[in-house]
């Protein structure tokens, strides 16, 4: 895989991940937040916990960008090699998103 093709699904994941965090796309976070697995003590659900975190959040949308991309580009294959990657990509993703965020936020203050 090229870096520019890298470095564009890694953006695109982190992309995702903002909007989803902020809201931008208000009918998945609802969907997130009333997934119903384990409640803390204040009440927030797993899903709702996930939204507030950018390496989570990041992590969670760069496997669904790693798999989006593999389909379109017809290199899905379900090896275990493809999986591995699928999921390095996913780690990969949550610490640009993680990275980009805090400097982003960094710059706002």
């Amino acid at each position: 895989m090229e870096l520019t093709t890298l470095s564009l699904l890694l953006l695109a994941s982190y992309g995702l991940a903002f909007g989803v965090m902020n809201e931008k796309v208000p009918f998945i976070a609802y969907i997130l937040r009333a997934i119903p697995l384990g409640k803390d003590e204040e009440g927030a659900t797993l899903g709702a916990r996930m939204l507030v975190c950018p390496y989570c959040t990041g992590f969670h949308t760069g496997w669904i960008t790693w798999l989006v991309w593999a389909l379109a580009s017809q290199t899905f294959d379900a090896t275990p090699s493809f999986l591995a990657g699928t999921v390095l990509f996913g780690f990969a993703s949550s610490a640009v998103s993680y990275s980009l965020d805090t400097i982003i936020q960094w710059f706002e203050r």
